[in-house]
């Protein structure tokens, strides 16, 4: 979405005003969304790296830097300074604070956050200067306006590694580091529903009766529900929250259990595995709460923009190939499609290489 066609743009005069960055049609902001620890940051400091762009890291304390009272004066000189950059990836790490959802806004002062906040990134958007990101834990606490189109291209959901990944990780940590030849009998599936149960054991909020403090009694059973720890009966859920630094405990705790067993090859059954889950050591952040929200995330995502991908063509073309324009020294193919596999040229096969490359083949000759 972001590296290809930063890599491709050739601005040739950087003192231009009219010789932007980024093209009208390239995506240039979007929210980064999901459990804590999966890399949100990392994430958009390695695309500055990649694109050879400079890196800004703007945190809420930067806007309470002069005191509460000059939070506003404050974000105005911050967003001063981002306008007249260029060439540069911005990163607004966990201002959750300053976007929340005005209808849930009790204080009026938090209000005026959110609406001065709107034609701020609206402004960043218009410049086409730089590339901006956010990143949150909490995507459902931002104002509906926020996430609007021409403020961010796309709400991106980056959550913890796969089930395919954390089991390829836990493989080879039992083979290096405990000497154990394990084979998992436990499938995604099963996860899965394990991770479904959480979510419908959650009571519903909506009640046609309210309690004395003008609550109802469901929300109320919801919102004590949402702050209890996961039940030791469900603990496979926890797998899917797992983060990568937290497999090395999990094969820890795993090998301890299997040391009881002599057989050459050792399997993890489902209960082997929930109980170990339920010995690894539990974050105050990991209560139902976050299930609930990781399970409304994955539907959450959203791209309403028409993005152009553009992939570098590798090797050496034999033919004249439609589409292929040659900028920055190399051969790329520039055509408006979410995936390699909806471009069809015919005549042509395409075949994907990493790194966002493409491999042209010829089919028919004539």
């Amino acid at each position: 979405m972001f590296v290809n066609p930063a890599r491709m743009h050739e601005c040739t005069d950087k003192l231009e005003p009219d010789s932007q960055p980024i093209e009208k049609n390239h995506a240039r902001s979007a929210i980064l969304f999901g459990p804590p620890g999966t890399g949100k940051t990392t994430l958009v400091r390695s695309l500055a790296d990649l694109i050879e762009w400079e890196y800004v890291e703007i945190h809420a304390s930067h806007f309470v830097a002069e005191g509460l009272p000059e939070v506003q004066k404050t974000a105005d000189k911050i967003f001063k300074q981002l306008s007249e950059l260029d060439h540069a990836v911005v990163l607004f790490d966990e201002i959750d604070e300053l976007v929340r959802e005005r209808d849930m806004e009790k204080d009026a002062f938090g209000r005026f956050l959110t609406t001065s906040m709107l034609p701020k990134l609206a402004e960043l958007w218009d410049a086409r200067n730089i590339l901006y990101f956010v990143a949150t834990n909490h995507i459902n606490y931002f104002d509906s306006a926020i996430i609007r189109s021409h403020r961010f291209d796309a709400l991106i959901l980056v959550s913890p590694p796969s089930f395919a990944a954390k089991i390829g990780e836990l493989v080879k940590l039992l083979s290096k580091v405990y000497r154990l030849t394990v084979q998992f009998d436990v499938g995604r599936e099963q996860i899965q529903e394990e991770l479904e149960r959480v979510i419908t054991s959650a009571p519903r909020p909506e009640s046609p009766g309210l309690s004395q403090a003008g609550e109802s009694p469901q929300k109320s059973a919801l919102d004590h529900y949402r702050e209890q720890k996961l039940d030791p009966k469900l603990a496979l859920a926890k797998f899917a929250l797992l983060r990568w630094d937290e497999l090395h405990e999990l094969a820890y705790r795993l090998a301890h259990m299997l040391a009881a067993t002599s057989s050459e090859q050792q399997i993890i059954s489902a209960d082997l595995l929930r109980d170990a889950l339920n010995d690894v050591a539990d974050t105050e952040w990991r209560k139902n709460n976050s299930y609930l929200d990781y399970f409304r995330d994955t539907l959450s995502e959203r791209r309403d923009y028409q993005m152009l991908d553009i992939w570098e063509v590798k090797g050496a073309l034999k033919a004249s190939v439609p589409h292929v324009v040659v900028a920055n020294g190399s051969k790329w193919l520039a055509k408006t499609a979410d995936s390699l596999k909806d471009i069809k040229i015919p005549g042509f096969e395409l075949l994907p290489v990493p790194r966002g490359g493409v491999q042209i083949r010829v089919t028919d000759p004539g």
